[in-house]
């Protein structure tokens, strides 16, 4: 396991129902990178095609907006739209995919899926 998947393990396991393995391989294929603010591992960054998603390692320093709208107007760029999902419950979540522009496209047991095809101002 590489020191990321670790990192998101460790983030990611108080909330899961699914052991380590699994977890991993729900990993498989996806391309993590990672974002560091001021030389710490802030972020890390997921992307499988179109699929998104940033994970927060809670250091007190945000995502700039400028990083938020490359990296989604990238994925834009190469599918045409991007795609994220936030569980149901994240309401402080759903509004900061609404205030980007994203748009409710469906919903499962756990979340709500978000799509954008073009950011606001591009």
């Amino acid at each position: 396991m590489t020191a990321l998947e670790d990192r998101l393990w460790e983030k990611s396991e108080p909330f899961l129902y699914i052991g380590k393995d699994e977890f991993l391989k729900w990993l498989d294929g996806w391309d993590i990178q990672p974002v560091e603010i001021d030389s710490e591992l802030s972020f890390v960054t997921l992307q499988k095609g179109p699929l998104f998603h940033f994970q927060s390692f809670e250091t007190r320093r945000p995502i700039s907006p400028k990083l938020i709208r490359a990296f989604l107007q990238k994925i834009i760029d190469q599918y045409g739209y991007a795609e994220t999902r936030t569980p149901k419950a994240d309401h402080r979540q759903h509004r900061f995919n609404q205030a980007y522009g994203f748009k409710i496209v469906g919903e499962d047991g756990l979340d709500t899926h978000f799509r954008i095809d073009r950011l606001p101002h591009a």
